[in-house]
């Protein structure tokens, strides 16, 4: 991985080594470490890159994400929370091609 030598600790736009390791670290450009092989890998849609999502891994993530929304600085009405917690449980389902659960509906 490319890496500016100068600018250690940020970023400087004007500095092409900065501007080249910002690109690699976000995936635009091919690098030769394992790491970000992976990373380009799913990216492309290859749903192995992401971690089990089984039915109580996304009932926990519901409940987490229901406090969440009913707490400030959201405030949402419990329909409101649950509907948002609903919608984000069934993207993720969607990102890795799994089917909904009948308690998602």
């Amino acid at each position: 991985m490319p890496f500016c030598a100068v600018h250690k600790d940020f970023f400087v736009e004007e500095c092409k080594d900065c501007k080249d390791e910002y690109e690699e670290l976000k995936g635009h450009t091919v690098g030769t470490s394992d790491r970000h092989v992976e990373v380009i890998t799913s990216a492309s849609g290859d749903s192995k890159g992401y971690k089990d999502f089984s039915e109580d891994r996304a009932r926990k993530l519901y409940e987490q994400l229901l406090l969440q929304f009913l707490n400030p600085p959201s405030r949402l009405t419990e329909v409101e929370a649950a509907r948002k917690a609903r919608y984000i449980i069934k993207k993720q389902c969607l990102i890795r091609g799994l089917p909904g659960w009948k308690w998602l509906e």
